[in-house]
Order: structure tokens, then C-alpha cells, then sequence
């Protein structure tokens, strides 16, 4: 039951953060933009705290959560690697890039 408590409040964390990312990007008054990275630093905070209770609460929970992150990141990386590779970044096009 914690475990499940833990990850709900993950997720309405990252979705405040989503939230007051727009809203402190796009909102059309200055105060609201203040309220928009007043609210994006405490979705923030309230999503490290729950990383860190659930690493507390369930370590096994914990590292399959870090290994999908890790799978993610590893993912977002090779598709920037193939997009560049698409780009035409070749050992020619990086010299004239270096000013050699």
C-alpha cells in the first residue's frame, strides 16, 4: 500500500511541474508567472521527496523505476546520435565546425 501511495504522489508531482511549466512559459501577467515557478519549485521538491520515500518504503520498487529512467535516457541518446548521424555530421563537416 505505501509503494502505491508513493508512485501516485510521483505522478501528481511530475504532473504539477508539467503544469506550472506552462504556466510560468506562456502566462500573459508576471505574478502569474511567479506563481507558475513558485509552483513548478514545489512540484520539484514534492517529487524528490517522494524519490526518496520510495527508495525508503520499497528499494526493489526504487530500482526498477531508476532502470526505466536509465532505459529512457539511454534511448533519448542514441536517437540524438542517429539524428545527428542523419544531420550529416561528418569528419569533414566537423573540421570546417572547428574552424580547422
Amino acid at each position: 500500500m505505501p509503494t502505491r501511495f508513493v508512485l501516485a504522489g510521483m505522478h501528481f508531482f511530475a504532473i504539477a511541474a508539467a503544469i506550472g511549466t506552462v504556466v510560468a512559459l506562456f502566462a500573459p501577467i508576471d505574478a502569474v508567472r511567479f506563481l507558475g515557478v513558485v509552483a513548478l519549485a514545489c512540484a520539484g521538491t514534492g517529487f524528490l521527496v517522494q524519490l526518496y520515500a520510495l527508495q525508503r518504503v520499497d528499494p526493489a520498487a526504487y530500482m526498477k523505476l531508476r532502470g526505466r529512467f536509465d532505459a529512457a535516457r539511454k534511448g533519448m541518446r542514441t536517437a540524438g546520435v542517429r539524428a545527428a548521424g542523419a544531420l550529416g555530421t561528418t569528419p569533414s563537416a566537423r573540421r570546417a565546425w572547428d574552424g580547422d
